[in-house]
C-alpha cells in the first residue's frame, strides 16, 4: 500500500490493497490529512482495490471526522467495485455519477511526500 500526499491537507492518492494489514497505517495518514486542511479533502482511488470491511469503515470514519470539522472527503476514480461498495455505504451519491467521480485524475508530479507501507 502506498499512500502519495500531492498537496498537503488536500490531496491524497492511495495506491495497493487497503485491507485490515494496512488499515492503521493508513487511517493514520488518512485522518492526518483531514485535521491538517481546510475544504475539501480529495482521495483519489483509482488504484485502490478495497478488500474488506475494515477499509470500508475506515472511509466512513474519515468522512464523518471531516464533516464535523466543517470539510468534505471527496473520493475521486474509484474502481466500479469499490465504487458500487463506497455507494451502498452513502459514501458516493448513489444514481447518477457525480462531477466528484468524473473530474480529471489529480495531479501527482510533485508529491509533498509519499509514504509505503508493508505488512
Amino acid at each position: 500500500m502506498q499512500v502519495t500526499v500531492t498537496e498537503a491537507g488536500s490531496r491524497l492518492r492511495l495506491v495497493g490493497r487497503l485491507d485490515v494489514v494496512h488499515a492503521a497505517d493508513v487511517r493514520a495518514v488518512l485522518l492526518a490529512a483531514v485535521d491538517a486542511g481546510s475544504g475539501d479533502l480529495h482521495v483519489d482511488l483509482a488504484d485502490v482495490v478495497l478488500a474488506d470491511s475494515t477499509a470500508l469503515g475506515l472511509l466512513v470514519e474519515a468522512h464523518r471526522r471531516a464533516q464535523r470539522r466543517g470539510r468534505r472527503l471527496v473520493l475521486v476514480h474509484p474502481q466500479p467495485r469499490t465504487e458500487r461498495l463506497l455507494r451502498a455505504a452513502r459514501l458516493l451519491p448513489r444514481g447518477r455519477r457525480t462531477a466528484a467521480v468524473d473530474e480529471p485524475a489529480l495531479e501527482v508530479s510533485a508529491p509533498v511526500g509519499v509514504v509505503a507501507l508493508t505488512a
